[in-house]
């Protein structure tokens, strides 16, 4: 599955289980992604180190980053998007896991859609995305409102 929507201003965002053989996508290097692993377990290299995702696992990736996949045995989901910054890495529980299900539901029932509104539907569901995962990581990697100002995913 792939959900790609082109904005006005040349953004991207995209939404796809199979980032892998999604070659076109790859080529695109402005795009910051999200991969969330659903199901089993995946093994990818970031600039050079090899890191083992399992199932709720959660990472983000800027631009900047190398990403390979090395071995994929499971479902996982990826989220592009032009967007801002470091590699953060979390475990969902399972109430945080029906949180992201519903947005990204949402997302790809929005991608279905062809009208004026669509674009502004994306990017307000693409932040309740990217909201959630940093108040997640906040929680796990404690982050005091003394440390707040350094801290954006």
């Amino acid at each position: 599955m792939l959900q790609q929507y082109h904005t006005k201003l040349k953004g991207t965002l995209a939404l796809t289980d199979s980032y892998l053989t999604e070659k076109a996508l790859q080529k695109e290097k402005g795009l910051y992604k999200f991969i969330w692993v659903r199901q089993g377990s995946i093994t990818v290299e970031i600039d050079h180190q090899e890191m083992v995702l399992s199932k709720d696992d959660v990472i983000s990736l800027t631009h900047l980053q190398h990403l390979e996949f090395k071995s994929i045995e499971g479902e996982y989901m990826t989220l592009l998007f032009n967007g801002s910054s470091h590699l953060v890495r979390f475990t969902l529980n399972e109430k945080e896991r029906r949180q992201l299900d519903q947005i990204t539901e949402a997302m790809e029932n929005e991608f279905t859609v062809s009208d004026s509104l669509q674009e502004e539907m994306l990017r307000i569901l693409l932040k309740r995305f990217i909201i959630q995962c940093t108040r997640i990581a906040r929680q796990r990697l404690d982050i005091t409102r003394e440390k707040e100002s350094g801290f954006e995913i």
